[in-house]
């Protein structure tokens, strides 16, 4: 099975990242490059390049650029952790991702009532794009 367009997940499973060793390193850093790339930024790059000469109210590739986002999220967030498996662990990966970097931090952490705008993110666009293939309570994406 390849992980990236060449890259056969055993070698992945063969890399020695236990110690220092700087070759090592390099290519681990090259393959999870190239997976994040060929996965997730070639394909939402295509889908924006798309609809770039096109009225922001009449683009229609928002919905899957968006789910490619929250998986791509999960994915950095899981390898940050060193997770191989998120089984019931989404949500709390998802939600420390957006409140702990700084660049979503500021925009996540304020709370709505209860809980903080990540966690409604997370339950109304996430979930809903992931799992109901819709987004909850009202919540609107066009661009």
């Amino acid at each position: 099975m390849e992980i990236a367009k060449g890259v056969k997940a055993s070698d992945w499973h063969k890399l020695d990242l236990t110690g220092n060793i700087k070759t090592e390193w390099d290519k681990s850093i090259e393959i999870f490059n190239k997976r994040i790339e060929e996965r997730y930024i070639e394909p939402i790059d295509i889908l924006i390049k798309q609809e770039e000469n096109i009225l922001p109210n009449n683009r229609k590739f928002g919905f899957a650029i968006l789910a490619l986002d929250c998986m791509l999220l999960e994915t950095l967030q899981s390898f940050y952790e060193g997770l191989t498996d998120t089984k019931n662990k989404s949500k709390t990966i998802f939600i420390k991702f957006l409140t702990e970097r700084s660049k979503f931090k500021p925009y996540f952490s304020e709370k709505i009532g209860e809980i903080t705008i990540a966690e409604k993110f997370y339950s109304e666009f996430r979930s809903g794009i992931l799992h109901q293939t819709e987004i909850g309570k009202g919540g609107k994406i066009w661009s």
